[in-house]
Protein backbone atom coordinates (compact mmCIF):
# COMPACT_ATOMS: atom_id res chain seq x y z
CA UNK A 1 0.00 0.00 0.00
CA UNK A 2 1.30 3.45 -0.92
CA UNK A 3 2.36 5.88 1.76
CA UNK A 4 -0.44 8.50 2.06
CA UNK A 5 2.20 11.17 2.77
CA UNK A 6 4.03 10.33 -0.45
CA UNK A 7 2.51 13.07 -2.57
CA UNK A 8 3.28 13.60 -6.21
CA UNK A 9 5.24 16.71 -5.17
CA UNK A 10 7.44 14.63 -2.84
CA UNK A 11 7.96 12.01 -5.56
CA UNK A 12 8.98 14.72 -8.06
CA UNK A 13 11.39 16.17 -5.51
CA UNK A 14 13.08 12.77 -5.01
CA UNK A 15 13.19 12.14 -8.75
CA UNK A 16 14.77 15.55 -9.42
CA UNK A 17 17.35 15.00 -6.66
CA UNK A 18 18.29 11.63 -8.16
CA UNK A 19 18.60 13.21 -11.63
CA UNK A 20 20.83 16.00 -10.31
CA UNK A 21 23.08 13.39 -8.67
CA UNK A 22 23.70 11.86 -12.13
CA UNK A 23 24.38 15.20 -13.83
CA UNK A 24 27.93 16.47 -14.23
CA UNK A 25 27.98 19.70 -16.25
CA UNK A 26 31.79 20.22 -16.15
CA UNK A 27 32.29 16.69 -17.49
CA UNK A 28 29.72 17.21 -20.27
CA UNK A 29 31.48 20.45 -21.23
CA UNK A 30 34.73 18.43 -21.46
CA UNK A 31 33.03 15.80 -23.67
CA UNK A 32 31.76 18.55 -25.98
CA UNK A 33 35.37 19.80 -26.43
CA UNK A 34 36.42 16.39 -27.78
CA UNK A 35 36.30 15.13 -31.35
CA UNK A 36 34.16 12.24 -32.59
CA UNK A 37 35.58 8.86 -31.60
CA UNK A 38 35.06 7.52 -35.12
CA UNK A 39 35.82 10.30 -37.62
CA UNK A 40 37.45 13.00 -35.44
CA UNK A 41 34.86 15.60 -36.54
CA UNK A 42 33.73 18.39 -34.29
CA UNK A 43 31.29 19.47 -32.87
CA UNK A 44 30.02 16.40 -31.08
CA UNK A 45 26.98 15.16 -29.21
CA UNK A 46 27.40 13.53 -25.80
CA UNK A 47 26.04 10.00 -26.21
CA UNK A 48 24.98 8.46 -22.90
CA UNK A 49 25.64 4.75 -22.53
CA UNK A 50 23.28 3.18 -21.69
CA UNK A 51 21.20 5.58 -23.72
CA UNK A 52 18.85 7.80 -21.70
CA UNK A 53 16.05 7.42 -24.23
CA UNK A 54 16.63 3.81 -25.25
CA UNK A 55 15.90 2.02 -21.98
CA UNK A 56 18.78 3.44 -19.94
CA UNK A 57 16.20 4.95 -17.64
CA UNK A 58 17.63 5.44 -14.19
CA UNK A 59 21.00 3.91 -15.08
CA UNK A 60 22.40 6.85 -17.07
CA UNK A 61 25.11 9.14 -15.80
CA UNK A 62 26.86 12.07 -17.45
CA UNK A 63 30.14 10.29 -16.64
CA UNK A 64 29.09 7.48 -19.00
CA UNK A 65 29.19 9.47 -22.22
CA UNK A 66 30.99 9.27 -25.53
CA UNK A 67 31.76 12.13 -27.95
CA UNK A 68 30.13 11.36 -31.30
CA UNK A 69 29.40 13.62 -34.28
CA UNK A 70 25.78 13.86 -35.40
CA UNK A 71 26.26 11.17 -38.06
CA UNK A 72 27.85 8.65 -35.70
CA UNK A 73 25.42 9.49 -32.92
CA UNK A 74 22.01 9.52 -34.60
CA UNK A 75 22.64 9.00 -38.32
CA UNK A 76 22.55 5.86 -40.41
CA UNK A 77 25.33 3.61 -39.16
CA UNK A 78 25.42 5.57 -35.89
CA UNK A 79 25.14 4.19 -32.39
CA UNK A 80 21.35 4.74 -32.23
CA UNK A 81 20.96 2.95 -35.56
CA UNK A 82 23.22 -0.02 -34.86
CA UNK A 83 22.91 -0.28 -31.09
CA UNK A 84 25.93 -0.09 -28.80
CA UNK A 85 27.14 -3.63 -29.52
CA UNK A 86 26.77 -3.34 -33.31
CA UNK A 87 28.36 0.12 -33.30
CA UNK A 88 31.36 -1.07 -31.28
CA UNK A 89 31.82 -4.02 -33.62
CA UNK A 90 31.41 -1.97 -36.81
CA UNK A 91 33.99 0.62 -35.76
CA UNK A 92 36.21 -1.69 -33.71
CA UNK A 93 35.74 0.30 -30.50
CA UNK A 94 35.72 -0.77 -26.88
CA UNK A 95 33.08 1.64 -25.58
CA UNK A 96 33.76 0.90 -21.90
CA UNK A 97 37.50 1.46 -22.36
CA UNK A 98 36.83 4.73 -24.21
CA UNK A 99 34.59 5.97 -21.39
CA UNK A 100 37.25 5.02 -18.83
CA UNK A 101 39.97 6.77 -20.87
CA UNK A 102 37.90 9.96 -21.16
CA UNK A 103 37.13 9.96 -17.43
CA UNK A 104 40.80 9.46 -16.55
CA UNK A 105 41.85 12.30 -18.89
CA UNK A 106 39.19 14.56 -17.36
CA UNK A 107 40.28 13.72 -13.83
CA UNK A 108 43.94 14.33 -14.71
CA UNK A 109 43.04 17.63 -16.29
CA UNK A 110 40.98 18.66 -13.27
CA UNK A 111 43.74 17.94 -10.77
CA UNK A 112 46.58 19.52 -12.73
CA UNK A 113 44.76 22.63 -13.92
CA UNK A 114 45.36 24.47 -10.63
CA UNK A 115 48.95 23.25 -10.29
CA UNK A 116 50.41 25.41 -13.07
CA UNK A 117 52.11 28.24 -11.24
Amino acid sequence: MANPRDTSKARRKRKNAARRAREDKPYLAYIHEQRCLVCRRWPVHAHHEPSKGMGGGRDWSDRQTLPLCEKHHQGRGGIHDLGAEGFAKAYRLDLEAEMERLQAEFEGRSFTSGDAA
